[in-house]
């Protein structure tokens, strides 16, 4: 091979390689709709989305459903359209987390209460073992852990490492979240 054609040639392949990084680029710029949309907090166009006979259950790129984003944003308008249009309240995200567990962890009580009418299951663990009652304890979130409470879950469920959602209520030093477990009969 003469040295022009194996320059060209490396070149070529260069370019080659370097394609679908672009690509992916260009796929991340064109998210689902439906997903913009959560984004956007437009329920409007959610709305219209869903009667057009998008899926509720569309993912983005990570895995993560629009009825995951809606939750972990605290947006329960949309957590509640998202199911009254059939998206599944207990499929996981990409790293094994629920739309209950992401209300729980952002303390929004409103979305947790949406989910749990939903049907999510309050008891459903993540893959370290954390449910979102012991979500909502590690972060002090009495109203989401009231909500979860009087959705049945069950206090008395441990993580991975034994610890429970009152331990991790105190450990985050959370004393009303702790006082309230305990009243539930949760003792560590």
């Amino acid at each position: 091979m003469k040295r022009g054609t194996r320059i060209a040639a490396a070149a070529a392949l260069l370019l080659t390689l370097s394609a679908p990084a672009v690509a992916e680029i260009d796929v991340l710029r064109r998210a689902p709709e439906l997903i913009q949309a959560v984004d956007a907090n437009d329920v409007d166009k959610v709305r219209a989305l869903l009667l057009s006979g998008t899926s509720p259950n569309a993912t983005d790129l990570n895995g993560r459903t629009a009825l995951v984003i809606a939750a972990r944003d605290g947006r329960a308008p949309l957590v509640r359209e998202l199911l009254r249009f059939g998206a599944q309240p207990d499929q996981i995200d990409s790293i094994g987390n629920t739309p209950l567990f992401w209300a729980a962890d952002t303390g929004d009580a409103e979305a947790v209460r949406a989910l749990l009418d939903g049907k999510a299951n309050p008891n459903r663990a993540n893959r370290q073992g954390i449910t979102p009652l012991m979500a909502a304890a590690r972060d002090g979130n009495l109203p989401a852990v009231e909500a979860l409470l009087a959705g049945k879950a069950n206090p008395q469920l441990r993580d991975f490492t034994g610890r429970s959602a009152l331990g991790w209520a105190e450990t985050s030093r959370s004393r009303s979240v702790a006082a309230r477990l305990r009243k539930a009969g949760l003792s560590d």
